[in-house]
Parts: C-alpha cells; structure tokens; sequence
C-alpha cells in the first residue's frame, strides 16, 4: 500500500506546503484522512483517480484539516457522480451539510433538480469507537487539542497495514501509545521549540508572538515528546508532519532521531511512502 502527503502544513497554506491530508491507496481504492485547504491538487497529482478514494476520515473540525472538503466534493461529483462516505467527530454532519449546501448554489449537482440538497452518509464517531468502512477498520480515541472541539486521533488497519494518525493534539501518551501499538507507521503533529522560534522571530507585536507559543505549547506536540511515544509504542517508521513555517527538515529529525531509534521522516507535499 501508499500514503501520499496531499498536505503537511500546520494552519495557514503557504508556497509549498497545502494543509492537512494524507491519501491511503492499494493500487485500487483509497481513502482520505483529513482534507485540508489546498490539498486538492495534491490527490489529483497521486495519480488515483478521483472516484477510487471516496472516504473521508476526519481527525476534527478546524479549518486547516477540512476546509478542502468542498472542492473535494465537487470534483467527485462532477464529472463523476460519486458521493462520498464522511467518518468524523461531534459535528461532522452539521459541517458536511453546509458545506455541500454552499457548494450546490455554486455547481449543482448531477441528477439533482435545482434547489434539492444533496444526501451525503455522514457517521459520527467518538471515544474509544471501531468503525468498520469498506476500505479499512478504524478504531478512534479523543485527543486533548482546543477546548470548543472534539479531536480524534485514529488507528487503521488498511491493506494489511496498521497506519496511526495523531490529528492534532498535545501529546498524551496513555491514549497515543496504544493507538500506535506495533503500528507500521505513526503519523503525528509535531514542532520543535527551535522552529516556533524561527518561525515567530519576526513578529514585531510581542503579544501575539507570546501568544502563538502559548497556544502551540497547550494544543500540539513537540518533537521530543513525539519521538517517546513511537519509541514506547513500537512503531516501525515516524512521519512528523502539521509543520510550522519555521521548521527545517533536518534539525526536526536530528531532534526526533536523539529519543526514537526507527525510521524518522519528515513530511513534504507529494512524498509518496510505500508501506
């Protein structure tokens, strides 16, 4: 099986990095965890056609993990005609619905007489779930990540491979450590304190530059942490991804690679893994 990185960046879009979504395929059929803006063009250049990968697993609710889902949509539907399977927390549906509504008044849709919504099977999931789709099983777990949303991390068994996502959390080892039990790879959110540094040296206003390291230290992962867990875990290969702009590949490997002594790799838009 592949993972494509279809996105890795952390909350804003930049020149190389689109947001959050990685595509699982077998060479057949695939699937989608998380769809964020920009990504788009990243499964397009996978090279799986469109109506191949048509489930959505989403870790949570925040623009930069579902803001693509629109466009996504769009182009399952046209030319296509496939409606897509959607699997996420406490407020998937609600979502999914608006945002279908919204992308209606804009293209239409296949079939559909003009002002008639379209249906899209949504499944909410929550704590400690196993959800069986057609493409894999996923068992799912709540993450500590911003106090108004529900975050999930997911474990998936998909063509015969154990993939770990950690969406977006403050590193909690008593939930990511079974998750990613044994687990071929573990995706997980990380940042290194070097790299808030670099990324935040140039913001002239002090507060918000306090501010953004005071959020990143309470909702996300920093990289050491990150490493520990896949050690304790046993997985066999570490993709560190969800970067901010002032990350370097390298430097965020040397600190991961100091505390976890499998196979570190640092997410890039396109990489293509093969598991």
């Amino acid at each position: 099986m592949r993972i494509t990185v279809c996105g890795s960046g952390a909350g804003w879009v930049t020149a190389t990095r689109a947001n959050s979504c990685y595509l699982l395929d077998d060479g057949e059929r695939g699937l989608l965890l998380d769809c964020g803006p920009g990504s788009l063009l990243g499964i397009a250049r996978s090279g799986l056609p469109f109506p191949s990968a048509s489930a959505l697993v989403v870790s949570h609710l925040h623009m930069d993990h579902i803001h693509g889902f629109p466009q996504w949509l769009a182009h399952l539907l046209r030319p296509h005609g496939v409606v897509p399977r959607v699997y996420g927390p406490a407020g998937t549906r609600a979502y999914v619905e608006a945002a279908a509504g919204l992308t209606g008044l804009v293209s239409g849709w296949p079939g559909k007489d003009e002002g008639v919504p379209l249906e899209i099977p949504v499944i909410e999931i929550g704590d400690g779930d196993e959800t069986r789709l057609p493409e894999a099983g996923v068992r799912s777990a709540v993450v500590p990540h911003a106090p108004d949303i529900t975050a999930l991390a997911h474990r998936l068994a998909f063509a015969g491979r154990i993939i770990t996502y950690s969406g977006d959390t403050n590193v909690v080892p008593a939930v990511m450590v079974p998750l990613a039990d044994g687990a071929d790879l573990l995706i997980h959110e990380a940042y290194s304190e070097a790299g808030l540094a670099d990324w935040t040296a140039t913001t002239a206003d002090a507060t918000r530059r306090e501010r953004i390291l005071s959020v990143f230290a309470a909702t996300h992962s920093r990289v050491d942490t990150v490493a520990k867990v896949a050690a304790e875990s046993g997985v066999k290969r570490l993709l560190l991804t969800h970067l901010n702009p002032g990350e370097q590949p390298a430097r965020l490997a040397a600190e991961a690679r100091a505390h976890f002594g499998g196979e570190v790799i640092v997410a890039e838009d396109g990489l293509s893994l093969e598991l």
